[in-house]
């Protein structure tokens, strides 16, 4: 397992679920939260 930080922008949330991210950067605010499953609609509405 991966321990360093990995940037993705991606709008499968299949894709981004199956990583089990535990930080995210929304945008445009920039603003670095912990990821949890309600973030994927937001990932899928882009």
């Amino acid at each position: 397992r991966y321990e360093g930080t990995v940037i993705i922008v991606s709008h499968d949330a299949e894709f981004i679920s199956k990583l089990e991210p535990t930080r995210a950067i929304v945008l445009p605010e920039g603003d670095a939260d912990y990821f949890d499953d309600s973030m994927l609609e937001l990932v899928s509405l882009a």
